[in-house]
């Protein structure tokens, strides 16, 4: 068992010498959650956890998601489990899904799972790193049917004891986060199949919840292409893919490389839930759900219901399926939902890096162009992953004026021009912490 969320569990055991059976346990809050019931209805409405710096406001009250329904290890705890035979080709040979009741021997954090892949030793060594060779396998294999693989860096605060930001730092995706996260990914993959297609490959026409995720904006990608391309770098619009993770590779370790996956990410269409199944661009699945965290979200537990309605024939008596208007309804709530939820966090973490950067006025930072303005220019200060900015006239060197395309400005005496991505040297003047701004100085090449 991994990471901060008791929901899920892995196990493993070698069947002989070249196949495994692996097994998801996923925590099965629709146990204990009646349809219709107060804690649904509130769940319902929420629709999903919240999580600020240092706090969380959960979906469901804590004697639940921290205790009854959290998979706590050497305790009995009822899951719902995808159980596969894998050989060692990354080939699944066999699956199954059903309710199980679980006794994990051990809980691990990603840092001590990490600790035990780079040291090749450590408790449940031999399991673990065959975890992490099968997970390095899905990987390669999502990759070259197409999938994006976009990793992003995430700003951690360490708060004192009155929630103020006393340090800062970058956590990036680590080998314990990829082998988690693609063994959620092929069971959300494989639960979703199950539901949708017949024995024999054929659409079953069942009704269920779908994460699903559009081709991307065309003038949003050839807005992308415009804005790398003074940086030195190309996007093959013909094999968009292919040429997304070669430019996400050529960035790698670059200044520019926090700029230039925003602008990727802002050019992806949004995903969302929904009844009408169109697949997954960006995992590049035909058939995808979200399954594996029902204590932070209730899309996993329509998921969740309606796969055990299925595993029992439809004779489920507890649950009675509902029209498909109404699972598109509530798939919609859960979208708008999210979005919110994730609008919030955003804000949140804006102020607690405005709150914290205060401390560092009258200091010099480099920093990287995000953005222009008539008016103004956005810098993403590269200690600290936020954006400052610099109002154009306040730069004394030159007067700029934004050029018509708005991915550059250039300056009326000395005509050097400044692109999006360009890295450039500025001083921390002020911080409104109100309005969540932070005033930056331009400062003379």
């Amino acid at each position: 068992m991994f990471g901060k969320n008791f929901d899920d569990a892995l196990s493993i055991r070698k069947l002989n010498t070249d196949i495994w059976e692996i097994g998801v346990h996923i925590s099965d809050v629709s146990h204990y959650i009646k349809e219709g019931s107060l804690l649904d209805k509130e769940a319902y409405l929420r629709a999903t956890s919240i999580y600020f710096v240092g706090k969380v406001i959960p979906m469901f009250p804590k004697i639940l998601s921290n205790d009854l329904c959290s998979l706590q290890p050497k305790k009995d705890k009822l899951s719902f489990s995808y159980i596969f035979n894998i050989n060692s080709k990354g080939e699944i040979l066999k699956s199954w899904f059903g309710k199980t009741i679980i006794r994990s021997d051990r809980k691990f954090t990603y840092e001590e799972v990490q600790c035990i892949i780079d040291q090749k030793k450590g408790d449940y060594y031999e399991d673990i790193y065959t975890l992490f060779s099968f997970s390095k396998i899905l990987i390669q294999n999502r990759l070259k049917n197409g999938g994006i693989y976009l990793e992003k860096v995430e700003v951690k605060f360490h708060l004192d004891e009155e929630n103020n930001p006393i340090s800062l730092h970058l956590e990036k995706n680590n080998d314990a986060h990829r082998l988690i996260e693609e063994f959620m990914l092929l069971t959300n993959r494989k639960i979703s199949e199950f539901v949708s297609l017949n024995l024999n490959g054929i659409p079953s026409n069942k009704l269920y919840i779908y994460r699903v995720h559009d081709k991307p904006d065309f003038q949003k990608i050839l807005s992308l292409k415009k804005i790398i391309e003074p940086l030195g770098y190309f996007l093959d619009l013909k094999n968009l893919k292919t040429a997304i993770n070669h430019l996400l590779k050529q960035i790698k370790g670059k200044p520019e490389q926090n700029m230039i996956e925003n602008l990727i990410l802002r050019s992806m269409s949004k995903a969302k839930y929904s009844t009408k199944n169109i697949g997954h661009y960006g995992l590049s699945f035909i058939y995808y759900t979200h399954f594996t965290s029902p204590i932070r979200r209730y899309s996993d537990i329509i998921a969740h219901r309606l796969l055990y309605y299925y595993l029992n024939n439809n004779k489920n008596e507890k649950y009675k399926l509902k029209t498909i208007e109404c699972y598109e309804e509530q798939s919609q709530h859960c979208s708008y939902k999210e979005r919110l939820a994730i609008d919030i966090e955003r804000e949140f973490l804006k102020f607690i890096q405005v709150k914290y950067i205060i401390k560092f006025i009258g200091k010099e930072f480099y920093g990287i162009i995000t953005g222009f303005t008539d008016w103004s220019v956005y810098i993403d200060l590269l200690l600290f992953q936020t954006e400052g900015m610099v109002r154009l006239r306040d730069i004394k060197e030159d007067s700029y004026i934004l050029n018509s395309n708005n991915y550059s400005i250039i300056g009326k005496k000395r005509r050097k021009t400044y692109y999006l991505g360009d890295k450039v040297k500025v001083k921390l003047m002020d911080v409104n912490i109100e309005k969540k701004q932070i005033i930056l100085d331009w400062l003379d090449d």
